[in-house]
């Protein structure tokens, strides 16, 4: 070596091939195989058991965390040296991302919190000399608005005389794009569905899917809720449940098994597709299977519902909002009945 930057460069090379500390060049699945595992993490057990540690991490937190290091992080980091990765190498990651999966920048960001936790966690284990995520920032996570429809698409889409024209004569995704419009539940909410839940004027929303986590007993918004439903809408359940009290309202397989998750989407698309909104028109407008629930929102607030009412119906996750509401009762609720009967009318004669 003729200088001594000449030789750091040399040493900083050998680092990053792993040859210069070869018992801590780890490939990142060998580092990552426990990693998010309730009772094996060391990130975890230290967050949960050091007092000087301000948050705890939940087995729920645990296993979404890990469903997105499995599914996108380390398959793309994989076979890579831990000690080789760089900030660059994390920005290809992110335009891999952004180019290749149909993430939105707010799930992106999550990906990339996770990763700073890790690389952070690594450090602090000295398996690397310099956190490589360090200077690397969130995307801008102002999504655009979702779309909604306008009242004559909504009615259009569910008029039971339609249902083979726009759903393939599917009672089940017929049923499941109903309630999704009259009581403005979510779609995880939908899946966890079960017949139990199922009352003659009101759905008990207590349960959610996710793939991941799969079902929980707990709402995005934390707080059990009970919308009101029509006498329509109920007949209109009613056709399709199977599998008694603790079946699957919406299910193709007699309710042993929650509906397709992958077919939500797919099916709402096609249906908009025939109704003359295509792939150009629905991307411009962001009609996607949530904009059911920002729809009926809309309608309940041009119909002068009062806000306290509204989020009694469709919950919210702030559970300061809880205080607003709690005192309604079913028969409270005439004016959101009255509009779930405009959007769907049932049996027409």
């Amino acid at each position: 070596m003729t200088s001594k930057g000449a030789a750091e460069d040399y040493c900083m090379d050998l680092y990053k091939e792993g040859k210069l500390v070869p018992k801590q060049t780890e490939t990142f699945a060998e580092f990552s195989e426990d990693f998010w595992v309730w009772d094996k993490c060391t990130y975890i057990l230290r967050c949960n058991n050091l007092k000087k540690q301000k948050k705890s991490v939940s087995i729920e937190h645990a296993r979404t965390e890990r469903g997105y290091l499995v599914n996108h992080i380390q398959p793309y980091f994989g076979e890579k040296k831990l000690t080789a990765i760089s900030k660059e190498d994390i920005e290809d990651f992110i335009i891999y991302l952004r180019k290749n999966k149909p993430l939105s920048p707010g799930t992106i960001n999550h990906l990339i919190k996770i990763v700073k936790i890790m690389f952070a966690e690594a450090k602090r284990r000295k398996l690397i000399y310099e956190d490589p995520s360090i200077e690397i920032s969130y995307l801008d996570a102002q999504e655009q608005e979702r779309g909604v429809l306008t009242f004559q698409e909504v009615v259009e889409l569910l008029d039971l005389r339609n249902i083979d024209k726009y759903w393939d004569g599917c009672l089940v995704t017929f049923a499941m794009n109903v309630l999704a419009a009259v009581t403005g539940m979510r779609r995880g909410e939908l899946l966890g569905l079960l017949n139990e839940n199922v009352h003659e004027d009101h759905i008990h929303v207590c349960k959610s899917f996710g793939a991941i986590t799969g079902i929980k007993h707990q709402t995005k918004g934390l707080d059990d809720r009970r919308p009101p439903i029509t006498p329509d809408v109920y007949k209109l359940l009613k056709r399709i449940m199977k599998g008694g009290p603790n079946g699957y309202t919406f299910s193709l397989n007699d309710g042993k098994k929650h509906y397709p998750e992958n077919q939500i989407l797919l099916r709402y698309k096609d249906a908009l597709k025939r109704l003359g909104i295509d792939e150009e028109e629905r991307k411009e407008r962001n009609l996607v299977f949530h904009s059911w629930r920002h729809t009926f929102n809309t309608i309940l607030l041009l119909r002068k519902i009062t806000v306290p009412k509204i989020q009694a119906v469709v919950g919210h996750k702030d559970n300061r909002m809880t205080d607003n509401y709690a005192h309604f009762r079913l028969q409270d609720f005439s004016d959101v009945i009255e509009v779930q009967s405009e959007i769907f009318k049932g049996e027409v004669s």
